[in-house]
């Protein structure tokens, strides 16, 4: 889907709504948007335990992104709601060259992508498997990745939770990587992930205490 003034309109407007739906319930807080390109592409990769964690992010980061999403979310009357905010889909569980095409493209507009490596959401204990696509989009657009932790959103909304939960949510925005270009992808996606950890790890011990 190419960038258009309506789409702009419609992305400021519906994260707008939903921070102010998302204010009450779980006050979403992020913390290193220091690290954050003012200016050009970048992947932001995040751990993924919710269905709110692409909202959340979007509600509180400070540019506006493009999401992955899984291809089964894009029916009627979703799928006009989803391209409106940027969202694109991909097919999980295989290599969806099309979807990584489109990220490419997207990218090579200057404009950032957001993608969760672990491919599905998991129960926030301990993290998945990080899927090779994001550290082939590292590798091969050359954009910087910017690691996303997510802390709270599987409180609020976690796997087999009908309702909702009011519970803190804070994000941690992590420094940029880089990798060459002869990186192997499955090592890139390794260390994107340990980035990711290294932020819980982070997180943890400032609100052990």
């Amino acid at each position: 889907m190419e960038a258009t003034p309506e789409s702009g309109l419609m992305y400021r407007l519906g994260y707008r709504l939903a921070y102010a739906l998302m204010l009450p319930l779980c006050r979403p807080q992020i913390t290193g948007t220091e690290h954050v390109p003012k200016s050009g592409p970048f992947l932001a990769a995040a751990n993924h335990t919710s269905y709110l964690d692409p909202i959340l992010i979007g509600c509180v980061f400070p540019r506006e992104l493009n999401y992955m999403a899984k291809e089964t979310l894009f029916r009627a009357p979703a799928d006009w709601l989803l391209r409106s905010v940027n969202a694109f889909p991909v097919k999980r569980w295989s290599a969806d060259v099309g979807a990584l095409r489109h990220a490419l493209r997207v990218l090579k507009e200057d404009r950032p992508v957001l993608l969760f490596p672990e491919g599905t959401r998991g129960t926030g204990a301990e993290f998945l498997a990080a899927r090779k696509g994001v550290g082939f989009l590292a590798v091969r657009s050359q954009a910087p990745v910017i690691p996303v932790y997510v802390d709270g959103a599987s409180t609020v909304l976690g796997r087999g939770q009908t309702y909702p939960r009011r519970a803190q949510v804070r994000i941690s925005v992590g420094p940029a990587m880089s990798f060459p270009r002869d990186t192997e992808p499955e090592v890139a996606a390794y260390d994107i992930l340990a980035a990711i950890g290294e932020l819980r790890e982070s997180f943890r011990q400032q609100h052990s205490s």
